[in-house]
């Protein structure tokens, strides 16, 4: 998985995670056509229109939402909520920093990065192409 479809992944994720509402405002500049793969970018797509309604973005939410449309994309939300929202992946990260910590008595600091910082490299990534 190259790293831009691996951030794809972690902006729906965090955005389809039922905390991911904390994070709507810094995801208002991005745009459906902005996801190269296909199945994303219709995801990102209902969840801007929820967005722009200032609506809940979860699993629950789009299929409340649209139902029929995206029945066939439940599974995958769900699997993005439950493997790739940012607070799961920075907990997941400062476990394993703690565990090394702990085996190989190291004292490497922890996962300080934002979800923004992650916004930043897929934007910078975009516009490269």
């Amino acid at each position: 998985m190259s790293k831009r479809e691996r951030l794809e992944k972690i902006i729906l994720g965090t955005l389809l995670d039922v905390s991911g509402q904390k994070y709507h405002d810094e995801c208002m500049m991005l745009s459906q056509d902005m996801f190269c793969d296909g199945c994303n970018g219709r995801i990102y797509g209902y969840i801007s229109e929820l967005l722009g309604k200032d609506k809940p973005t979860d699993v629950n939410s789009v299929f409340v939402e649209y139902g029929e449309k995206v029945i066939d994309l439940v599974p995958y939300m769900v699997e993005l909520s439950m493997d790739y929202a940012f607070d799961i992946i920075k907990v997941r990260k400062n476990e394993l920093i703690w565990r090394a910590n702990l085996v190989y008595g190291t004292d490497s600091n922890y996962h300080l990065e934002t979800f923004k910082d992650y916004l930043d490299i897929f934007i910078k990534l975009v516009y490269k192409r």
